[in-house]
C-alpha cells in the first residue's frame, strides 16, 4: 500500500483502484467509449483509467481537448473516480470540478 499526501482543491470523497502515470495525461487521447488510452508511447497505453483514481504529474494539450476529453468520458460514463495531479492546471481542475458537480446533481 503506497500512501500520498496532497492538497485538497475541492470537496468530494472517492474510493477506488488506483493507476499512476509517470506521463501527462491528454484527455482526448483516451477512448471514451472503453476509458482506455490510445495515445501511443503514453504509459498508460492500452489501459483502462474508467472508474479508478487517476495518479498523474500534469494534463497536457490545448483547453478544449481537456475539457472535452473529460466531457467524452463523463458522457459516456467512463470518467476517472477521482484525480491526483502532481502539478494541476486551471482547464484540468475546472472540468474536473464541473464533473464532480454535474455528478452530484444527478443523485
Amino acid at each position: 500500500m503506497k500512501t500520498f499526501k496532497c492538497h485538497k482543491i475541492s470537496e468530494g470523497r472517492a474510493e477506488g483502484p488506483a493507476i499512476i502515470s509517470t506521463d501527462d495525461v491528454m484527455f482526448y487521447l483516451i477512448n471514451p467509449d472503453t476509458g482506455v488510452v490510445i495515445e501511443e508511447g503514453h504509459s498508460l497505453e492500452h489501459k483502462s483509467i474508467a472508474h479508478k483514481i487517476m495518479i498523474f504529474p500534469s494534463g497536457k494539450g490545448s483547453s478544449v481537448v481537456q475539457a472535452d476529453g473529460l466531457f467524452q468520458l463523463m458522457k459516456h460514463k467512463n470518467q476517472p473516480l477521482g484525480m491526483i495531479v502532481e502539478h494541476p492546471d486551471t482547464v484540468l481542475v475546472t472540468s474536473a470540478i464541473l464533473k464532480w458537480i454535474r455528478r452530484s446533481m444527478k443523485r
